[in-house]
């Protein structure tokens, strides 16, 4: 089951009209944490639930849409409850929505909160329209489509036993260290790639120019 997070950070008019062309699935499940509500709203997206504080909701929620009201003073953030709710609920893939560009610690914790996602056995994206970023702890395979360029970079301390195919700098059982910049700006060679982890987490960065 998939589920996709509006959060509640301010997104310019591209990214807003980048969100109202994406396609939800009819069994996807659509929350928003807290203000993320507002820009739902605005494109026309009505979620199942509204969750956090409510202290950034605008206006009046349809009386179809559920709300989770948390204390403002709390200690979780309103991203943090929605991806717990999804998780409970079994949600096997999470797609975090307007998460870049408003502060800077949201945006990092958004960033961070991948790995949680990750751990928990399930998959997490963050999607903006210029790129996505995502990890993982094994094999996948990445089409480069409209980005032109990609990023590996360490989440754990080391990753070990990276290898590449499809990309013009390969890498044949390496290790990523957080402490360098091996990994970052890569390119496709190809129009698909695969990226193998032996150990560790890994993040993917896929971007346009």
């Amino acid at each position: 089951m998939r589920a996709w997070i509006f959060c509640a950070a301010k997104v310019s008019a591209e990214e807003a009209i980048f969100c109202r062309r994406l396609k939800f699935g009819k069994d996807d499940m659509i929350r928003c944490a807290d203000g993320g509500n507002n820009t739902a709203a605005a494109i026309g997206v009505t979620p199942n639930i509204v969750i956090g504080d409510m202290d950034s909701v605008k206006g009046t929620l349809p009386p179809t849409v559920r709300r989770a009201v948390h204390p403002r003073n709390k200690d979780k953030t309103d991203l943090d409850l929605c991806i717990d709710y999804a998780l409970g609920i079994g949600c096997t893939e999470i797609i975090l929505l307007c998460a870049n560009g408003g502060r800077i610690d949201h945006s990092l914790a958004a960033l961070i909160s991948l790995r949680r996602i990750t751990e928990a056995g399930a998959e997490g994206m963050l999607l903006t329209k210029r790129g996505k970023v995502f990890m993982i702890r094994g094999k996948t395979s990445v089409k480069r489509g409209e980005y032109s360029k990609i990023s590996l970079i360490p989440v754990t301390d080391t990753v070990k036993g990276v290898t590449t195919e499809g990309l013009q700098y390969a890498l044949e059982n390496a290790t990523l260290r957080q402490t360098d910049n091996l990994g970052v700006s890569n390119a496709f060679s190809t129009v698909e790639a695969s990226v193998d982890v032996k150990e560790g987490i890994l993040c993917i960065v896929c971007e346009t120019e």
